[in-house]
């Protein structure tokens, strides 16, 4: 139902999240293990270690949000529309 998807949603955005972070910490891993004349002119790995942080921290607030709003009206109840009842006119 809607609580399943929600929660699949929110792990995938976790999961998500996760990768990212980890990928960044692996990049920057192994960036320190070359020696300077090994990088290329000018190169830094600072952009796409802040970008990857960036990604994984919205990511888990975005995942955050999902799960925090969703629980709000999944448990809000709404009133039942209203029925139709038979036609008022007259034969």
């Amino acid at each position: 139902g809607q609580h399943s998807s929600m929660l699949m949603g929110v792990l995938f955005v976790l999961v998500g999240s996760g990768a990212i972070a980890w990928a960044g910490y692996q990049n920057r891993r192994f960036s320190l293990q070359l020696t300077p004349d090994q990088l290329p002119e000018q190169y830094t790995t600072a952009s796409s270690q802040v970008l990857s942080v960036l990604l994984a921290v919205m990511g888990v607030g975005l995942a955050a949000y999902l799960a925090i709003t969703s629980h709000v009206s999944l448990d809000h109840e709404f009133p039942a529309p209203p029925v139709p009842g038979p036609s008022a006119v007259a034969p």
